[in-house]
């Protein structure tokens, strides 16, 4: 497969400017058993705002990457995709590149939740935020071939089921780099190794799986 021929992207400022909205359903809680059994409870939009202007710098990096560890449906990850977004935006020229870097700043958000429910819940908002932004870029080619599924690819991936307090030996997470332009590696590590040398003993986590560069539209394929 070969790329299309590069185009000048008009991205919509004006529409882009304009917050991207995916919106958080207005409860603290499902129901009363759910906070009994899974201690779930839902961090209010302000809050989350507050929280994450602290390190509003890091939000608006592309490749700065971030892990919930227990994200529920979602409320912290479409906001840090939110703030990474109006960077690509103000970076990107070309279709490629708005492409690209929508891709690298999916892929550098991470998160966990111990519910089926709140992991599908996230994804669907991840995505929606996702294609919101593509639509108002205004896009002068239709997507890339494989550009669909390697942003599927990247939410399965990096948003998954798992217990992080007592199950981290199993749960995998797969790190993105860039090595030349427009291509990622993958590296696969399981989570209670980068907890334990990554963090703990400040040694070069071991990944489980290494793949080699694919171009970004070629993500999902095996």
């Amino acid at each position: 497969m070969t790329l299309q021929s590069e185009t000048t992207a008009e991205l919509g400022r004006s529409e882009c400017e304009d917050d991207l909205h995916t919106p958080a359903p207005k409860r603290r809680i499902r129901d009363k058993s759910r906070v009994r059994n899974l201690g779930e409870v839902f961090t209010p939009e302000p809050i989350v705002n507050k929280i994450l202007d602290l390190v509003d710098h890091k939000t608006r990096m592309i490749e700065s990457r971030f892990l919930e560890p227990a994200c529920g449906t979602g409320n912290f990850l479409v906001e840090i995709l939110r703030r990474k977004l109006r960077t690509v935006r103000e970076v990107s020229l070309s279709q490629q590149e708005i492409e690209f870097n929508t891709l690298l700043a999916l892929s550098s958000i991470y998160a966990i939740d111990i519910d089926q429910e709140n992991v599908l819940e996230s994804r669907q908002r991840m995505r929606d935020m996702t294609f919101e932004f593509l639509n108002k870029a205004r896009l002068s080619s239709p997507f890339t071939r494989g550009y669909r599924e390697s942003i599927e690819y990247i939410l399965t991936t990096n948003i998954v089921l798992g217990d992080f307090l007592n199950g981290q030996h199993d749960i995998y997470f797969t790190e993105f780099s860039v090595t030349v332009e427009q291509k990622l590696k993958q590296r696969v590590f399981r989570l209670s190794d980068l907890r334990r040398e990554g963090l703990m003993e400040k040694a070069e986590p071991v990944p489980v799986k290494e793949k080699g560069e694919r171009d970004y539209w070629e993500l999902a394929t095996e």
